[in-house]
């Protein structure tokens, strides 16, 4: 039988030499990942906005101040023009700049104008300051600042004497209205409610960027020979039927933004029904524009007392059917609105009126005066 041999021990002091390192081994990892202080979390201090001096305020309240002063000289808010407004911010500082231009009546000075603003505006602010740019008869140019800040810069001009042409009328004929479109000037077309192609005429009008209006049918004197065709208003109708009449109308179309008499000689000379024609008129928002078919017309004088923004024709250019008369009667609006300021006139779609406005633009440009739509004339 094989004999059995015992395992060699290892020495003691080997075994003794393991257990030191295992036990130093342990004690350095507990060292480590429980004995190592914990490290300071360094605080984060908020980071203080920087303080903004806003001075965007002062120039809203001057910018106010140039408003209303303008407004008391006679300005209406379409001669107010922004070429550039935006808010500016530098070196901690926030404030607005606007460049502005305003067109002033013909009478006012302009020089004392932009002078009297700038003693006005001292009085406002005593850290405002300004700066004469330009200095002539027709022209102003003012810089004004707030301490260092540019913030406004006003130039003031004459206002262009302005002509407004009505052609009355639309809606029979497409093809001679796309004629008067192709002009390239800014008429005012005024359409007929029930011809068979006003709805046409008043869509391609507004998509080429003209004013249309209403051509509203009203009783004339002598009904034998001046027929005002469908939908008119008569003398012997009630407040109801006009009121009717005129809302129908009025919602066969989208785009128009007044309303003119067509005949009419009757109708605008009785105070009363021009009464129910405007107060029917007026919650729809339209200028009204009396035609002027009667000398002794009330329309303009009760649409002003009721508040309706109006004005009237001073003009038929086109009474005779001929190219030479109208060029005529033109020249005679020209020399009129170049003493007045502005006016309204009326003419219809016929050629020989459309042969004398193939001249026209380059003729008030030469007279220096501004073609406009109707709505930038009335009051």
């Amino acid at each position: 039988m094989p004999s059995s041999k015992k395992r060699k021990q290892p020495p003691i002091h080997i075994t003794g030499v393991i257990i030191f390192f295992l036990l130093v081994i342990c004690l350095c990892i507990y060292a480590f990942y429980f004995l190592q202080p914990t490290p300071k979390v360094k605080k984060t201090l908020p980071v203080r906005p920087q303080k903004i001096i806003n001075y965007s305020p002062s120039c809203r309240q001057v910018n106010q101040y140039i408003y209303h002063y303008f407004q008391d000289l006679g300005a209406s808010e379409k001669d107010f023009r922004i070429g550039e407004q935006r808010t500016i911010r530098e070196e901690k500082k926030e404030w607005i700049y606007t460049r502005m231009e305003v067109f002033l009546p013909k009478k006012v000075d302009l020089s004392y104008a932009a002078n009297d603003l700038i003693e006005k505006l001292k009085g406002l602010s005593n850290i405002l300051s300004f700066q004469w740019e330009e200095r002539r008869e027709n022209r102003v140019s003012i810089a004004i600042r707030s301490g260092k800040l540019l913030t406004h810069s006003l130039t003031l001009n004459h206002r262009l004497p302005r002509l407004a042409i009505i052609i009355d009328d639309i809606g029979g004929d497409l093809e001679i209205t796309r004629e008067f479109l192709d002009l390239g000037i800014p008429l005012t077309l005024s359409i007929l409610p029930d011809l068979p192609y006003s709805k046409e005429s008043e869509e391609l009008a507004y998509k080429r960027g003209y004013e249309v209006m209403l051509h509203l049918p009203m009783e004339p004197k002598d009904l034998s020979f001046h027929n005002p065709g469908e939908g008119a208003i008569y003398s012997e109708m009630d407040k109801s039927e006009v009121y009717d009449i005129i809302i129908s109308h009025i919602n066969k179309f989208e785009y128009i933004k007044g309303v003119n008499n067509h005949m009419g000689s009757r109708i605008t000379e009785n105070e009363q029904i021009m009464h129910w024609v405007l107060s029917a008129i007026k919650p729809f928002g339209l200028y009204f524009i009396d035609s002027r078919t009667s000398s002794q017309s009330v329309a303009y004088g009760v649409a002003q007392e009721m508040g309706i923004p109006t004005g009237k024709n001073s003009l038929f250019i086109d009474n005779e059917p001929e190219v030479n008369y109208c060029k005529n009667c033109i020249d005679k609006a020209i020399e009129k609105v170049k003493r007045k300021g502005k006016m309204i006139v009326i003419g219809h779609p016929r050629e020989t009126t459309l042969q004398a406005l193939k001249e026209l633009s380059l003729k008030l440009q030469n007279e220096e005066i501004s073609l406009v739509f109707v709505s930038e004339l009335i009051q």
